[in-house]
């Protein structure tokens, strides 16, 4: 759990100085790894010229036939830097040792002697480079006066002690040149970043003022298009949708309680006169009452609209299941010609069944509703047509009549909440205005659209196109 939070800043200056530091590291090791890797062969390079200039010698004084007389003077020559060790070993054991470095010349036998002919390293304290040269079979007379003895090699040893303070004194500097580095970095990302995001805060400042309602959405800066220009252009589109729909809600609320408030108005009027005795007898009281009991059943109506689209809003789950529309647009229809019977349904629909995914209950609302606006709103006997096609993927229903039509300039609100035409939408004709708004959310709700057509004097055609149901694999 992280117990505070890190800026942007921040995050990027520690991302950058981490991966700078990790690039350091990294250069420095190789360089450490490679100046080593430089002195070690330097090493095995001297000391090889070291074992030629031994083996000459040898071999002349072979060449010549006589013992080699040798004392450390002689060696001392021989070696010629003091970083040089020579150790004749006799039997195993020290000879004669000449400017060993600080380890005991038996380790050093031994280290050699596994491995003749080879430079073996020897870390520690004091890192050694140690060499064996075989010399079985050759004589050599330790100093004047001395026996001659038999040495079985020579074990050369070198002192690594200088490269490697060579090598650490590198790292030392090194590891001080990334730290000042580091630093430095870290001061210019700390100013580079800052003024890379100062436009990201002043729109974080711009997008709290509009917040609070101190300034307008429009006031929001724009850059350009950068990465802080689009989060601009999406906080302006939020704050933006934000407003429309806090002004859809408030004329939502206020058309409900609008189309509420009328039936309610009658009613408490009617309850009014006949509190005061003011009915007329019993007639009056019936008839007053099945006037309570209409403008109940078109509040219960309106309230039960209001919670339909509710739901939909909430995208409550539907419960879809295969769905063959021709058998629902039977139905629908055979409903309307029961009430309506005067007038022409006709339905046009495949032989093949012409099958969505789909809610039986809201698309049978769908196509009520549809039909029954068609019926509402053109004179009486005008004709209404159901037409059903499936085309590749796509269910395509049409309802359409032959009425007087709907202006072009009213079209695009017709699926609004609550709207009426001032003609042919009223009160008195009963709609409560939600009727399309419901199609239109049922239909969405299943992933399908709905679009109209309409021509005044021609009539009007609604269409809702869903998605078929995918083909059954046997």
């Amino acid at each position: 759990m992280r117990l505070w939070p890190v800026s942007i800043r921040g995050r990027l200056v520690g991302a950058v100085v981490l991966t700078m530091a990790g690039v350091l590291a990294g250069s420095a090791a190789a360089t450490a790894w490679g100046l080593n890797s430089y002195l070690d062969e330097r090493v095995s390079t001297r000391m090889e010229n070291v074992r030629g200039q031994i083996q000459r010698v040898v071999a002349l004084n072979v060449a010549n036939g006589g013992d080699l007389v040798v004392n450390q003077q002689q060696l001392d020559l021989l070696l010629g830097d003091n970083n040089n060790g020579l150790i004749l070993v006799v039997d195993g054991k020290t000879g004669l040792a000449v400017d060993l470095p600080d380890v005991p010349a038996q380790q050093l036998i031994e280290t050699a002697s596994a491995s003749p002919g080879r430079v073996v390293f020897i870390d520690g304290d004091d890192p050694v480079a140690t060499l064996a040269l075989p010399t079985k079979g050759l004589r050599f007379r330790i100093g004047a006066g001395s026996a001659v003895v038999e040495v079985d090699s020579l074990v050369l040893a070198v002192s690594r002690a200088d490269d490697q303070q060579t090598v650490h004194r590198l790292i030392r500097i090194g590891l001080l040149v990334s730290l000042i580095a580091m630093a430095l970095l870290a001061v210019l990302v700390a100013l580079i970043v800052r003024a890379g995001l100062r436009p990201l805060t002043e729109l974080a400042s711009a997008v709290q003022a509009v917040g609070r309602g101190e300034r307008d959405p429009d006031t929001i800066p724009m850059q350009g298009s950068t990465e802080t220009g689009q989060v601009a252009r999406a906080a302006r589109d939020a704050f933006t949708a934000r407003t429309r729909a806090e002004d859809r809600l408030r004329t939502f609320v206020a058309d409900a309680s609008h189309e509420l408030r009328t039936p309610l108005t009658k009613i408490g009027g009617w309850v009014d006169l006949y509190l005061q005795g003011g009915l007329g007898g019993e007639a009056g009281t019936q008839a007053a009452m099945e006037k309570v009991e209409a403008e109940t059943g078109r509040m219960g109506l309106l309230v039960e609209e209001l919670s339909l689209l509710a739901r939909l809003d909430a995208q409550v789950p539907l419960d879809l299941e295969g769905l063959d529309l021709r058998p629902l647009v039977e139905e629908v229809l055979d409903d309307a010609r029961v009430v309506s019977a005067g007038r022409l349904f006709t339905r046009h629909v495949p032989a093949e069944p012409v099958t969505v995914q789909g809610d039986p209950e809201r698309l049978r609302r769908v196509l009520r509703n549809l039909v029954g606006n068609a019926v509402q709103h053109t004179p009486p006997g005008t004709g209404v047509e159901v037409s059903v096609r499936a085309e590749d993927e796509v269910v395509t229903v049409a309802v359409s009549d032959h009425g007087e039509g709907i202006p072009a300039e009213q079209l695009p609100k017709l699926f609004e909440r609550f709207w009426r035409a001032d003609e042919s939408r009223t009160r008195a004709k009963g709609g409560s205005g939600l009727g399309l708004a419901i199609v239109e959310a049922v239909v969405v709700a299943h992933g399908g659209s709905v679009g109209v057509t309409s021509q005044v004097g021609l009539g009007t055609t609604v269409t809702i196109r869903l998605p078929a149901a995918p083909p059954e694999v046997s």
